[in-house]
């Protein structure tokens, strides 16, 4: 019954777009349906069965693809918006067993009666309108089916699309599916528009306002949110010749009137697979921290139909945004207006917009054609983000970015390198000396840093170190995680000493006290400093201090104000310090519960406030509860205490200039933390205390390695004493601090807490052996170093906020428990090679894909960019080197090509070769394996 109700809605569907392209002047389905229905070789019935194999479209009966003509056919029937219905998705599936069995072939033409593994596109090749595959799917009629490739193999296959979504599928929408399948010589060719029927849509300005519950919003607004409460998001349709409607690029809303209204979905609504898609249920089941976000887009479009093809163009675009600031506030959405140019030309092989999920999907062999020189078209000059997708949905959980459980990798917030954490995974319980400043030990049974112990050879069990309650990493190595091995580094790199190479014995026993972990006792208590110098022109760090006058003077902080006068000169030359304890059983951010009614409240507020920056760069509110300094594992938990440091390089080791390391092309500094920051700016906060027993200042650098890579004569000569960024740990006659508890500034000279603006001790009176001192840097896009320009000084904890590499996410952004992608890469092979005897076999495994996949992807915050000049892009594994190749067919194709951006997670090495695979390397660049 239910499939007859489907087949009822396709049949009206079908006649209802048949009566109005036919009024309408244009080429008629009517006219498609005739012709489809002319062609031989099919098996089925009457109606839409008749462009398939057979099936009605019902998730028990998929339309099934067995030949080239059908895939053409989807093509079309989705141009007309056949397949455009999120409450009634259609399924399709490739293969075709005439046994009704689970040997899923093809046909090998559109007449043939013979059956073959691959499904050959190479006929329609784009010579005529009836052998042109076009972009399944567009804003204006987005696909919203479910397409299962039963892990088969498409090759030859050529799409066709106008300037906005281009790929395999233009544009999925919130609940689409497409999972595996392979393209195998797949050709995505971005057109431009056709100029005689669609030159007013990309040169005139159709630019109508939103209206929220009437409300116009013109840039920017924000409404609460009231369950049963309706809310209607509306346009003033403007006179043209183009048909415009209102589109949400989420479930949260439905579309009503003729796409000219959104409703926001009521609570308690699911989809046909039961997940959540209410707003109102996404926050009821959210158990992060708060504020949290829910976020959408919302879009007019405009278009219409030629010669059964539609054009369509985004001609407003507006993020939206839910958000609740606590558990029991209220819901706001608020609108903001961005330019349309954020929405470009989105280009990518197998989508180009993607709204809904992918999965277990790859190429082989590909080509992005750029602007061809086709008569009667206007091209544009495009921005895509180059690679398998061309832009992912704010709401899609997106794991595309990287394979599952691995640490390093692009797509999440934060990085955690906590080295009491690294000191018990070693985890050795006993030392024998063996000589003067030389002991062994066991360590704990594969450990993830065995290969990194000192050791005399590569079969001792024991290894060597410098002193008991240390461990020695042996020297020229390069620690950071990978997809093949988790250190729990997140987006941190450790660099040991270069002073020695090797295992073997005439080295076990030399440098041994350089590169060491050291473990020493539980300390508990964090002393936040907010103390810090940006040294824009590299001046020693002796300049800076609590004993200096005027402009380099760092004085104590003794008297709490109301406010803090945030700026360089403040920062730089006032030195506040909190007293918390950590506390392992909280989920919340130290300072974050900072009281502002209160003394010295407001103080540290403001502070925090202006130091502290979201993923996206802008300044935290003092009420977030993320408005403070971030000190948790790389789970999420809060740390309860640390044990563990390592020993940073200063002025009085070996000499008083930095060792740079080489190191598949980058430049680390030797004997220090490196890491790097991708965001425009993020958040890194420093734990870290100076060498017990020393009353003299220190201080913490931050070294930004790229300024030392690019020269300065820095290469063999910066000095450990200059900074890029550095805090400030001060002497013990310059001790003052307060005491924080529950969100109160005090102290406890009596042995009692109390509110307070003055601190516990005078500040000439205390003592900072074995204190630990935090601090939080706010740092810009580049790659650092963590070093101490003054005394011994040992770093316990280092996190990097606001990153797209590192460890877990941020709570906060609730994404969609509908749309997840995974498991998208070009792959080394197809699914079928031939081997040495000249038979084709299965060469590629959709279960186990690891070995085939190159792990090449994206960074959605970086954009590819060409102009509007001819450019063909080719992606390709060369079997003579092992490399895989982005190249251009000619080189004079290189001037089209401004930008390229993509991540590679080093499965293979990938090189940027922008002539041939097999021609000159001089103009490429190649990034390793590892």
């Amino acid at each position: 019954m239910k499939d007859n109700r489907r087949f009822m809605i396709l049949g009206w569907g079908l006649c209802i777009l048949s009566l109005i392209t036919s009024t309408i002047g244009i080429f008629s389905l009517a006219a498609f349906v005739k012709k489809a229905g002319d062609e031989t070789g099919f098996q089925g019935d009457v109606g839409l069965r008749n462009y398939y194999q057979k099936g009605s479209g019902a998730l028990g009966d998929p339309f099934v693809i067995s030949r080239p003509l059908h895939l053409y056919n989807l093509s079309r029937l989705q141009a007309l918006g056949l397949y455009s219905d999120p409450a009634n998705p259609v399924y399709f599936q490739l293969g075709y067993d005439p046994n009704d069995g689970d040997n899923l072939r093809f046909f090998a033409d559109d007449t043939s009666s013979t059956m073959v593994d691959v499904l050959d596109m190479s006929a329609y090749d784009g010579t005529s309108e009836s052998k042109t595959i076009h972009s399944i799917g567009s804003e204006a009629f987005p696909f919203c089916g479910r397409f299962d490739g039963k892990g088969l193999q498409v090759s030859n296959l050529t799409v066709y699309g106008d300037p906005q979504d281009v790929g395999v599928f233009g544009y999925t929408y919130s609940g689409s599916k497409v999972e595996n399948v392979m393209f195998e010589n797949l050709t995505v060719s971005c057109r431009g528009y056709d100029t005689a029927n669609f030159n007013d849509l990309f040169t005139s300005n159709l630019s109508p306002n939103i209206k929220i519950n009437g409300t116009e919003i013109s840039t920017s607004g924000s409404v609460t949110v009231t369950q049963g409460t309706p809310l209607e998001v509306t346009f003033d349709d403007p006179q043209s010749e183009y048909t415009t409607q209102i589109a949400s690029s989420s479930e949260y809303f439905r579309s009503t009137n003729n796409s000219k209204k959104l409703t926001l979905i009521p609570a308690g609504t699911h989809d046909a697979d039961g997940n959540i898609i209410s707003v109102y249920d996404l926050f009821t089941a959210y158990r992060g921290s708060y504020p949290a976000t829910i976020n959408s887009r919302i879009s007019i479009i405009a278009h219409k139909i030629v010669a059964g093809v539609p054009t369509a163009r985004v001609v407003t675009v507006y993020t939206a945004a839910f958000t609740k600031l606590s558990e029991s506030s209220s819901i706001s959405l608020t609108v903001n207006r961005v330019n349309q140019e954020n929405h470009g030309c989105n280009i990518g092989f197998v989508v180009g917009h993607c709204d809904g999920s992918l999965s277990s999907i790859y190429v082989h062999n590909g080509h992005l054609d750029i602007n061809p020189n086709i008569a009667g078209r206007t091209t544009l000059a495009q921005k895509s983000e180059y690679g398998l997708i061309g832009l992912i949905g704010s709401s899609v959980n997106n794991t595309y970015k990287g394979a599952a459980g691995t640490a390093g990798v692009e797509g999440n917030d934060d990085g955690v390198v906590d080295f009491s954490t690294i000191y018990d995974d070693i985890g050795p319980t006993s030392f024998t000396k063996i000589a003067n400043d030389t002991y062994t030990y066991v360590p704990n049974s594969e450990t993830a840093y065995d290969d990194y112990l000192r050791q005399r050879f590569a079969n001792d069990a024991v290894r060597y170190t410098y002193a008991p309650n240390t461990v020695s990493l042996r020297g020229r190595s390069v620690i950071q995680d990978t997809l093949e091995q988790d250190y729990g580094l997140g987006v941190f790199t450790v660099v040991t000493d270069t002073l020695t190479d090797g295992n073997g014995a005439s080295y076990y026993n030399v440098g041994l006290g350089n590169c060491l972990i050291e473990k020493g006792p539980s300390v508990s208590d964090i002393y936040y400093t907010t103390a810090e110098w940006h040294n824009e022109n590299l001046e020693s760090s002796s300049n800076w201090g609590g004993s200096k006058y005027g402009d380099a003077r760092v004085s104590p902080g003794y008297y709490i104000p109301d406010d803090y006068d945030f700026d360089a000169a403040t920062e730089k030359n006032h030195n506040f310090i909190f007293r918390t304890t950590l506390d392992a059983s909280s989920s919340r951010f130290y300072f974050a519960d900072a009281d502002t009614s209160k003394k010295g409240g407001n103080f540290i507020g403001e502070y925090f406030h202006h130091k502290l920056v979201d993923a996206n760069g802008t300044l935290i509110p003092k009420t977030n509860t993320m408005c403070g300094v971030r000190i948790k594992d790389k789970g999420g938990d809060n740390i309860g205490d640390f044990s563990a440091s390592f020993h940073l390089p200063n002025k009085d080791n070996d000499d008083t200039k930095m060792h740079y390391m080489d190191h598949d092309g980058d430049t680390l500094i030797s004997r220090t933390v490196n890491f790097s920051i991708k965001a425009s700016i993020a958040n890194v906060t420093v734990v870290a205390k100076k060498k017990d027993g020393v009353s003299d200042e220190a201080q913490i650098g931050i070294y930004n390695v790229d300024n030392i890579s690019r020269g300065e004569d820095l290469l063999t000569n910066r000095d450990y004493v200059r900074p890029d960024y550095a805090m400030f740990i001060p002497k013990d006659d310059d001790f003052a601090y307060f005491d924080y508890q529950g969100g109160v500034v005090g102290n406890s000279v009596t042995g009692v807490f109390a509110e307070s603006r003055y601190p516990n001790i005078a500040h000439s009176s205390g003592s900072t052996s074995g204190k630990l001192f935090a601090h939080t840097f706010c740092l810009p896009e580049g790659n650092y170093a963590i070093a101490t320009s003054s005394n011994d000084c040992y770093l316990y904890y280092v996190c990097a906020q606001g990153q797209e590499a590192g460890d877990y996410t941020t709570g906060g952004t609730i994404q969609s428990s509908v749309n997840s992608i995974s498991f998208v890469d070009f792959a080394k092979f197809g699914k079928y090679i031939t081997n040495d005897q000249s038979e084709v076999v299965a060469a590629f495994n959709f279960d186990h894909p690891e070995l085939g996949r190159c792990f090449l992807s994206l960074d959605q915050k970086h954009v590819s960019r060409f102009t509007n000049g001819h450019v063909k892009l080719g992606f390709t594994y060369n079997d003579s080197d092992g490399e895989f190749y982005i190249q251009t067919d000619q080189a004079s194709q290189q001037a089209a090509i401004t930008t390229i951006s993509t991540v590679n997670y080093g499965k293979y090495k990938l090189t940027i070769n922008l002539i041939t695979a097999s021609g000159s390397n001089d103009e490429s660049i190649t990034w390793p394996t590892s």
